[in-house]
C-alpha cells in the first residue's frame, strides 16, 4: 500500500462528512484517484474576435471525470487496456470521461494542414495536466504554450483557481504577455506532464471497430501520436534527445477513444509506463536502463530522473531554471505515486476554418469555482462587493467599449479579450454577473420572481430562527452569522424595492 493512501482516505472521509464539495478529488485509496466535474456545466467560451462559425451541430464537450492510477495488465503488448489497478503496477492508466460523443482531434496548427474533421465531425481538443511531484513551483510551459492552458484560461470561466495558483491566473487578457519574468506567473502551471489533445500533429490510426477512417458512435478507435508530453518549459534545461524537438520528452503513444451508446459518454484512455519495467512490458522486451533518449523505452521514471539530474546543471538559466531547480534532491519514486498527483484540465473544440485562435473552450476542471473573485474557494458577499467595485471603476472609461456610464462594462475585442469579472461570458461586466453571485435576497423562494409569497416565506424562516446563530441560516440576510431584527429590515428594503 502506498504510504499516502491512508491520508488520502482520511481526506476523502472528511470531504464526505463536510458535504463533499464538487470537483474535488475522490480517493479510492492506493493505487488510483478520480477527480470529478459536474455534468451539464459546459458553456461556450469562444476565443476568436473574427466571428468564426463553430462546427455544424456542435455539441459542447462536457468533462465528467479524470481517473488516474497505477495499472497492471496480463497482456501489455497486445491489449494493455485489459487489467486492473494495483499498488504494485508498473503502468499508468488515465481515463478521461466526456459526456456525449466526441472524436479524436484532427490537426489544427503547426506545419500540418488544417483538418479538424480527420476522424469525425466533433473533434475534442484540450489539455489534461498532471503535477506529479505536487509542487506548484516546478513544471510549466513557455509563455506562448501557456496561453492555451488551464491556468491562463481559468478566468474565462468566471473564477480563480484555489490556493496559491489564484495569484498566477490572469484576471484580464491584457495581463497575458510573452514574457515569463512579468506577473502574473501563468507560465508556472505546476504541471509536469500533459495529456495533450492539441491538434498540433496528425495522429495515425492503429485500430478501429469499423475500418472506415472515422470514429463513429458506439465505436472504439486507437490513434497514435505525441499525446503524452512532459512540460515544455523543461525543454531548454533537458538533456533529452529523440523527441519532436531538443529537450522534448514527448514519445509516440497510443490513445484509445471509446464511445458508449448506453451512457452516451466518450472515454479517452492512455496506458503508459510508470517506470522502466512498465516500458519493457509494453514493448515486450527486456528492461532498459534510464537514459536520455525518447527513441527507445520511455517512462515517467525516466523523464523525472532527467529533471533531477539536470536540476543542478551549471548551464541551467531562465525559465528552465525557474521550473527545474527545485527538483534537486527529490526522489524519483515519489513522483510515481499516482494517487498523489494533482490534476487540472481544460477542454473544448474548434472552428470550421483557420482563424486567429484555434480553440473554443467549453469546460474546465477541477479547482475553479465560478464567481470566486478572490481565490478563497467560495462565493460570498466579498466576491459580490469586489465585482461591484470593478464595475464602478471601469464603467464609462476608455476600457469600457461603449464609453458610457450605465452600470456595465463592455469588453473590447471580446473573445480574444476576456475578464474574470464577466462570469457569464457574454462580453459585458454588469448586473447579469452580479445576479449570479449575489441573487436578489427578496426572491426568497428562488422562483425567479419577487411576489407576496417571498414575504411570507421569509417571515416564516425569520420567526423560526430569530436569535439563532450559525452559518447558512436562510433568514440571515445580512450574513452576520445571526438572525436579528437587522435581517428583517434588510429583507423588507429589498422586497419593497423589487415587488
Amino acid at each position: 500500500m502506498s504510504r499516502r493512501s491512508v491520508p488520502n482516505r482520511l481526506v476523502a472521509a472528511a470531504l464526505a462528512l463536510a458535504g463533499g464539495a464538487m470537483a474535488q478529488p475522490v480517493f479510492g485509496g492506493a493505487p488510483w484517484q478520480i477527480v470529478q466535474d459536474p455534468a451539464g456545466d459546459a458553456a461556450l467560451r469562444a476565443t476568436s474576435t473574427q466571428g468564426m462559425p463553430l462546427l455544424p451541430n456542435c455539441s459542447l464537450p462536457d468533462l465528467l471525470s479524470v481517473k488516474a492510477g497505477s495499472w497492471t495488465s496480463p497482456t501489455p503488448t497486445t491489449d494493455p487496456y485489459s487489467g486492473s489497478y494495483s499498488s504494485s503496477g508498473h503502468l499508468l492508466r488515465i481515463d478521461v470521461v466526456i459526456d456525449g460523443f466526441v472524436n479524436p482531434p484532427g490537426p489544427l496548427t503547426g506545419p500540418v494542414a488544417f483538418d479538424p474533421f480527420a476522424f469525425g465531425p466533433l473533434p475534442l481538443y484540450g489539455f489534461i495536466e498532471f503535477d506529479v511531484d505536487r509542487n506548484r513551483d516546478t513544471g510549466g510551459e513557455t509563455s506562448a504554450a501557456a496561453v492555451n492552458r488551464w491556468l491562463a484560461n481559468a478566468a474565462r470561466f468566471g473564477g480563480l483557481p484555489s490556493s496559491s495558483m489564484a495569484g498566477r491566473a490572469p484576471r484580464w487578457r491584457s495581463e497575458i504577455d510573452l514574457d515569463y519574468t512579468t506577473d502574473p506567473d501563468f507560465e508556472r502551471t505546476g504541471s509536469d506532464w500533459t495529456l495533450s489533445l492539441c491538434g498540433c500533429f496528425t495522429p495515425t490510426i492503429v485500430s478501429e471497430t469499423t475500418p472506415n477512417g472515422q470514429f463513429d458512435p458506439g465505436e472504439t478507435m486507437i490513434v497514435r501520436g505525441r499525446f503524452f508530453q512532459r512540460a515544455g518549459g523543461y525543454k531548454a534545461g533537458s538533456a533529452v534527445i529523440g523527441g519532436s524537438s531538443p529537450g522534448a520528452y514527448d514519445p509516440l503513444v497510443n490513445l484509445r477513444f471509446s464511445h458508449s451508446l448506453a451512457t452516451d459518454q466518450t472515454t479517452v484512455t492512455l496506458v503508459y509506463a510508470l517506470d522502466m519495467v512498465g516500458a519493457s512490458q509494453l514493448a515486450g522486451q527486456s528492461v532498459q536502463s534510464v537514459d536520455t533518449s525518447v527513441s527507445n523505452h520511455t517512462s515517467i521514471q525516466e523523464g523525472v530522473q532527467d529533471l533531477i539530474n539536470r536540476s543542478t546543471w551549471p548551464g541551467l538559466t531562465g525559465l528552465a531554471w525557474t521550473l527545474m531547480h527545485e527538483w534537486n534532491d527529490q526522489n524519483v519514486y515519489d513522483s510515481l505515486e499516482v494517487d498523489h498527483w494533482r490534476i487540472a484540465a481544460i477542454i473544448g473544440t474548434t472552428y470550421t476554418a483557420p482563424c486567429d485562435t484555434p480553440y473554443v473552450w467549453t469546460d474546465i476542471g477541477f479547482e475553479v469555482t465560478a464567481g470566486d473573485m478572490d481565490g478563497d474557494e467560495s462565493v460570498s458577499a466579498a466576491d459580490a462587493a469586489l465585482l461591484s467595485s470593478i464595475i464602478a471603476q471601469y464603467d464609462g472609461t476608455y476600457d469600457d467599449a461603449d464609453m458610457t456610464v450605465n452600470g456595465e462594462v463592455v469588453l473590447k475585442d471580446f473573445g480574444n479579450n476576456f475578464s474574470l469579472y464577466d462570469i457569464d461570458y457574454d462580453g459585458t461586466i454588469g448586473p447579469g454577473d452580479l445576479a449570479i453571485i449575489a441573487p436578489n435576497p427578496a426572491d426568497f423562494d428562488h422562483s425567479g420572481t419577487v411576489t407576496v409569497a417571498d414575504l411570507f416565506a421569509f417571515l416564516d424562516a425569520w420567526f423560526a430562527t430569530f436569535g439563532t446563530t450559525g452559518s447558512g441560516l436562510p433568514a440571515d440576510i445580512d450574513h452576520s452569522g445571526a438572525v436579528t431584527v437587522a435581517d428583517l429590515f434588510s429583507f423588507l428594503d429589498s422586497w419593497f424595492a423589487s415587488i
